[in-house]
C-alpha cells in the first residue's frame, strides 16, 4: 500500500507514522525506520523541534516536510453527548431488504468440502468424495475414457484433490476410469451423444414463492426428440437393493428441485434421471416422478 501511494500520487503524499522515546530519544521502527533511512532523515533531527514543520530536501530535487507532534498518553476525549436523530415523515426511497434464505439444491459427494489428504502410504484408499469430483469433472468436459487426455486430466485433478501420494493417486486414477468406462460403454451415452443441445454442469438461481432462492447447479441437461432431459451422476458405491432404494430416496429432493427450475426457467417439462455409476459393479438409472 505505501509503495502505491508513492508511485501513484500527483501532487502530495501525507503519511502517518509513529516514533517511540527512549532514553530521551526518539526512534522509528519497522516500515517507518526503513522509509526514513531511504530518505536520508535521522530521527536525531527532531530533538527540541517538536510541533513544528521540518523540511529535508532529498537528493531528487523534491522536499518534504516533516511534523512531529507530542506524544503523553491517552489523548482527551470529549464529553460524550446523546445523539437524537431528528424525525422525519418522509417516505424512504427504497424499501428495506427482506433477508431471505436460500435453498442450496447440490447435495452428495460432489458438494464435500475440499480436504487436504495428504495421505501416505500404498495401502490408504482414495477418498471417494476426491473420486467423485474427479469423475464429475470428467464428464463435464465429456472426454473419453479412449481419449489419450484422459489419463493426464485425472493426474491433474488427482493431484487437485491434495492425492500427493503416488500409490493412492493411481488408485484414485484407475477408479475414475473404471465409472467413466461404465457410463461411456451404456447405451444412453450414445443417445446423448446424440441430442439436439447439450449443457453441462448448468448453474442456476430460482426465486422461491414462499421467499428465498433457489440455487443449485445441473450436472446434464440435453433436449432431444423426447424433450429436455436432466441427469445427476452419481458415484456412490451401492451394494444392493436396499442400499439403492435409500440412496434414491436421500436425492429425490434435489432432482424434483432441479425439474422444478427447469420447468419454471424454461417453461418446458422434462424428465429426470439419476446415473448411479456404481450399482453393484453396473451402471443404473433411475427415473424420478
Amino acid at each position: 500500500m505505501l509503495y502505491v501511494a508513492l508511485t501513484r500520487a500527483r501532487e502530495k503524499v501525507l503519511i502517518n507514522g509513529h516514533l517511540s522515546e527512549a532514553r530521551s530519544n526518539l526512534g522509528a521502527g519497522g516500515w517507518l525506520k526503513a522509509l526514513l533511512e531511504k530518505l536520508g532523515v535521522e530521527t536525531a533531527s527532531f530533538e527540541g523541534r517538536q510541533e513544528q514543520w521540518i523540511h529535508h530536501q532529498l537528493s531528487s530535487g523534491a522536499s518534504i516536510a516533516i511534523w512531529v507532534g507530542h506524544g503523553g498518553g491517552e489523548p482527551k476525549r470529549s464529553e460524550e453527548r446523546a445523539i437524537t436523530w431528528p424525525d422525519s415523515e418522509d417516505k424512504p426511497i427504497y424499501m428495506p431488504l427482506v433477508e431471505t434464505r436460500s435453498v442450496q439444491a447440490d447435495l452428495g459427494e460432489e458438494t464435500e468440502p475440499v480436504r487436504d489428504w495428504r495421505a501416505t502410504g500404498e495401502h490408504v484408499h482414495a477418498p471417494a468424495a476426491a473420486i467423485g469430483r474427479m469423475v464429475h469433472e470428467a464428464l463435464r468436459r465429456w472426454v473419453s475414457p479412449q481419449d489419450p487426455a484422459l489419463e493426464g486430466l485425472l493426474e491433474h485433478l488427482a493431484f487437485e484433490e491434495g492425492l500427493v501420494d503416488q500409490g493412492q493417486r493411481r488408485r484414485a486414477m484407475l477408479e475414475s476410469q473404471k465409472l467413466l468406462r461404465r457410463f461411456w460403454d451404456d447405451p444412453l451415452r450414445g443417445r446423448i451423444d446424440r441430442a439436439e443441445e447439450r449443457h453441462h454442469e448448468l448453474s442456476y438461481t430460482l426465486s422461491l414463492p414462499q421467499g428465498g432462492m433457489d440455487i443449485g447447479t445441473i450436472d446434464l441437461l440435453y433436449r432431444d426428440g423426447d424433450g429436455w432431459t436432466i441427469i445427476d451422476f452419481k458415484t456412490d458405491e451401492l451394494r444392493d437393493e436396499e442400499a439403492l432404494q435409500k440412496a434414491v430416496e436421500d436425492y429425490r429432493p434435489q432432482l424434483m428441485r432441479y425439474k422444478r427450475a427447469v420447468q419454471d426457467l424454461l417453461n418446458r417439462s422434462n424428465h429426470a434421471l439419476i446415473c448411479f455409476l456404481d450399482f453393484q459393479n453396473t451402471v443404473e438409472w433411475v427415473a424420478i416422478q
